[in-house]
């Protein structure tokens, strides 16, 4: 997806996508790009705070990509034959325990917002899935 090719790619790309689209596209690729000299815990704690007062746009493809994330997690769960290996899966970057953290700290972080409430409920409801699916 266009929001993580500034982070993948081997060098810094926003000023082709400012080129190939627009500023706008650009500045959301930028604010949803994490930095590649930052722990995971402390990446996912700037996401949170971000939530409170990033651009309308960007917060919709912050919260789409969360969204995707635990989906993607949810399908491997319900289609593995051996959870173990999901869940030894799960226990990179941040393990478990920090994954639903974050999702459920990003899941707060909206709500207090205020903003999108039909993608908060999915984003609710997935993450209770997972973690009916985990425990």
């Amino acid at each position: 997806m266009l929001h993580d090719t500034n982070e993948r790619a081997k060098k810094p790309i926003l000023a082709e996508i400012k080129h190939k689209f627009n500023a706008n596209v650009a500045e959301i690729v930028g604010t949803c790009s994490d930095a590649v000299d930052v722990s995971w815990k402390d990446q996912k704690q700037i996401r949170i705070d971000l939530v409170t007062s990033v651009e309308k746009s960007a917060l919709l493809v912050l919260s789409c990509e969360v969204l995707s994330n635990i989906k993607r997690l949810l399908f491997r769960l319900h289609a593995a034959r051996n959870k173990g290996q999901v869940l030894s899966y799960l226990d990179m970057k941040g393990g478990i325990d920090g994954k639903l953290w974050y999702y459920r700290a990003f899941c707060n972080a909206l709500r207090a917002r205020k903003e999108y409430p039909d993608l908060l409920y999915e984003l609710e409801v997935a993450v209770r899935e997972l973690e009916n699916l985990i425990y």
